[in-house]
């Protein structure tokens, strides 16, 4: 569904599924992504949809056919579905958006990412195998950065890994990319600034927090950098926080 901003009374559906539409599976819509189709010029929602089939659950007990995850290309213009691909692997990464790279997307499944060809979407490219969560593509470097045991930094068009940060408890709430540095929160409540070309940590700070020393919580959703006044943003569960960025961290 989806309303214009400031009048929620006014709610337009979309596109819906059923189970009677996926053979019994019960459908869950999540990461949702916008892309528009360069030849045609249609607006495309893409849509990933987590699937379980809760009959054969209560029936048989479970197996391997349970579960199943679909991509599904929605032509906002003209109303219909493109395309799917059915059964692209049994389980996605629900808290991990779609990454988009032009003409591509970047899908995570739980063991690994697959680049998707959009223009032509039977063109499915095995990417990288342990990412955990996506963060951003690095276009300028030809390389993408995201979660993994900690953070790499690893090829687009190939499996090289440039650098990685490991740490297995670091869970990163967003990634922002500015002047060659990476700006990431982690869930223990740290701001980290990662060197994009070295992985070299440069700046690693815990918020101030508004009713204790620190934030037990630790930051809170995507850090988002203002390029036109050089200002970081991000939060705690108790503040948000503003931070001038230098002229240069090295």
């Amino acid at each position: 569904i989806r309303t214009e901003i400031g009048n929620s009374n006014r709610w337009e559906k979309l596109y819906t599924l059923s189970e009677r539409d996926v053979a019994g599976y019960t459908p869950y819509f999540y990461n949702l992504q916008y892309w528009q189709n360069p030849n045609t010029l249609d607006s495309i929602i893409l849509i990933n949809t987590q699937m379980f089939h809760w009959e054969r659950y209560a029936t048989n007990g479970w197996d391997g056919s349970l579960e199943r995850s679909d991509i599904i290309a929605y032509n906002l213009t003209k109303r219909k579905v493109e395309w799917k691909i059915d059964s692209i692997c049994k389980v996605s990464n629900n808290g991990s958006q779609f990454i988009l790279d032009g003409n591509y997307m970047y899908f995570l499944t739980d063991s690994k990412s697959i680049k998707i060809n959009l223009l032509n979407p039977n063109e499915q490219l095995y990417f990288y195998d342990t990412f955990g969560a996506f963060g951003i593509v690095d276009r300028e470097h030809n390389r993408m950065i995201g979660q993994s045991l900690g953070i790499s930094s690893v090829a687009l068009d190939e499996k090289q890994v440039y650098w990685k940060y490991e740490d297995p408890a670091f869970g990163s709430n967003g990634f922002d990319l500015f002047e060659g540095y990476v700006y990431v929160s982690d869930d223990h409540g740290a701001l980290y600034v990662f060197n994009a070309e070295t992985g070299k940590i440069v700046f690693k700070e815990r918020p101030p927090g508004m009713m204790w020393n620190t934030s037990d919580f630790g930051m809170q959703g995507k850090i988002s950098v203002d390029r036109a006044h050089r200002l970081l943003y991000c939060s705690d569960s108790w503040g948000t926080y503003c931070l001038k960025l230098p002229d240069k961290w090295e």
